[in-house]
């Protein structure tokens, strides 16, 4: 039994360039011992790459789920991964 409540969540706001959750939530997954600017340069640099190749504005923002081209439609989205057979040799 913990002594004290649990801290709140605390909410997530957008980056300051593409103004998404979603980017911001990859800046922290890949931000190590604090380094924010370094993982900032990272993303900024991947979707940059990735920009030139599908041409997205910086106001547009990533809002698909990851996997998914941005213009695929909602049901053309792959379903799972497929798991090959057990294979048994003698």
């Amino acid at each position: 039994m913990p002594r004290r409540a649990a801290p709140p969540k605390k909410k997530i706001t957008g980056d300051p360039v593409y103004g998404s959750v979603l980017v911001q939530q990859v800046i922290n997954k890949i931000m190590l011992d604090g380094k924010k600017s370094t993982a900032e340069k990272i993303v900024y640099d991947a979707l940059s790459f990735y920009r030139g190749a599908d041409r997205l504005e910086p106001g547009y923002g990533p809002q698909q789920r990851p996997g998914q081209h941005p213009a695929a439609p909602r049901g053309q989205e792959p379903r799972g991964s497929a798991r090959p057979t057990r294979c048994r040799s003698r």
